[in-house]
C-alpha cells in the first residue's frame, strides 16, 4: 500500500511511491523481457538471461537492461579424499588444464573468474594465482605416472550445467584426462551427491553466494575450503591463512583475505570460473533502480514509478 507519511510538499523528487505490487512468477525470460519493452511489466526478476542459448545474452529491442554482479562464484571442486585428487599433482593439473574463458557464455551473465572470492566481498582480488598453461597440466599428470585417466563429474542435468560439462570434458581431453559426466536432478544434487560424504563425489561443479557483502570472506572460503566442503579439503596452509584473515584489523583486512583467497586456490582442490551477475529488465517508468553490493537486485525502499 502507499506509504501513509509520504508527502509531496516535502518530496520534490518523487511523484509517489508504488500503491501496491503485484508479482506473476513462471513467465519464460525473453517473454518477461518483452513485457517490459511493452509497460506491461516494470521489473523483471530472479528469471535468468532473457536467453539462454549458450554465448547468447538477446535482450528484445528496446529493452531496459541492467547486469548485476550478484555476490555469487561458480567453480569446480576435486574431492580430495577419492583418487587420484589425494595427489595435489592431479588438482593442480586440472585447474592448469582449464581455460576459463571458455566458461563465458556456457549461461549469459558473469565474468570469468580467476579467484573464490566474488566482487563484493572484501579481498577480492582478479589476480591470478594459478597458470592456464596445458604442458604444465601434462607434465604434472606424467611425475605422478597418471598421463592417462578417466573420472567421473556428477553435475545437475539443467542446460548450464550440461553445457559446463562438456566444455570441461573437452579442455580436459587435451590433457589426457576422460571425463565421464553423470547428470542428476537439480533438486538432488545438493543434499544427495554434494553434501553427502558417503557419495564421494569425485568431482562437480558448484555455486556459492556470499551471504552478506564486505566482510563474507569466512561465509566464502570458510565454507567451502575447509574439510566439511564438497572438495574434504584438509590443508594446514589453508586453515592458517582463514585465521589469520579473521583476526586481521579492519585495515589490514581486504589483503589478508586476497592472500587467503590466494592459498586456497594455490591447492587446486576448488578452481573458480565464473562471477556470476543476474540480469534485469526494467520499464521506462522505473526511477531509482540502483544495484549495489547490499542490493544486487535494486534497493526496493529507493525505487519508484514515474
Amino acid at each position: 500500500m502507499r506509504n501513509p507519511a509520504w508527502d509531496a510538499g516535502t518530496d520534490p523528487v518523487r511523484a509517489a511511491y508504488v500503491d501496491g505490487i503485484d508479482a506473476t512468477i513462471g513467465v519464460p525470460p525473453a517473454r518477461a523481457f518483452a513485457r517490459t519493452v511493452a509497460g506491461t511489466a516494470d521489473l523483471v526478476l530472479d528469471t535468468g538471461a532473457p536467453d539462454l542459448h549458450a554465448g547468447t545474452t538477446a535482450f528484445p529491442e528496446g529493452a531496459r537492461a541492467v547486469r548485476s554482479g550478484n555476490g555469487c562464484t561458480r567453480y569446480l571442486f576435486m574431492n580430495a579424499a577419492v583418487a587420484p585428487f589425494n595427489k595435489a599433482a592431479v588438482r593442480l593439473a586440472v585447474a592448469a588444464a582449464v581455460v576459463r574463458a571458455r566458461f563465458d557464455g556456457a549461461a549469459p551473465g558473469g565474468t570469468p573468474a580467476t579467484r573464490l572470492l566474488p566482487p563484493t566481498v572484501t579481498g577480492h582480488d582478479t589476480t591470478p594465482v594459478l597458470p592456464e598453461d596445458l604442458g604444465r597440466a601434462r607434465r604434472l599428470l606424467a611425475s605422478v605416472k597418471l598421463p592417462r585417466f578417466a573420472v567421473r563429474i556428477v553435475v545437475a542435468s539443467s542446460p548450464r550445467d550440461r553445457a559446463e560439462a562438456g566444455i570441461l570434458r573437452a579442455l580436459l581431453a587435451r590433457a589426457g584426462i576422460s571425463l565421464k559426466p553423470v547428470f542428476v536432478p537439480a533438486a538432488t544434487l545438493y543434499p544427495s551427491f554434494y553434501e553427502q560424504g558417503s557419495a564421494r563425489v569425485p568431482m562437480g561443479i558448484a555455486t556459492w553466494c556470499a551471504d552478506w557483502p564486505g566482510l563474507a570472506g569466512r561465509d566464502v572460503l570458510g565454507t567451502i575450503a575447509t574439510g566439511t566442503g564438497y572438495a574434504h579439503l584438509s590443508a594446514r596452509a589453508v586453515a592458517r591463512a582463514l585465521a589469520s584473515a579473521s583476526s586481521a584489523p579492519a585495515a589490514n583486512a581486504a589483503p589478508a583475505w586476497a592472500a587467503a583467497d590466494a592459498t586456497v586456490v594455490s591447492t587446486g582442490a576448488l578452481v573458480p570460473l565464473i562471477w556470476t551477475a543476474d540480469d534485469f529488465s526494467l520499464s521506462q517508468r522505473v526511477q531509482g533502480f540502483a544495484p549495489a553490493p547490499m542490493w544486487p537486485r535494486g534497493d526496493p525502499t529507493a525505487m519508484w514509478l514515474q
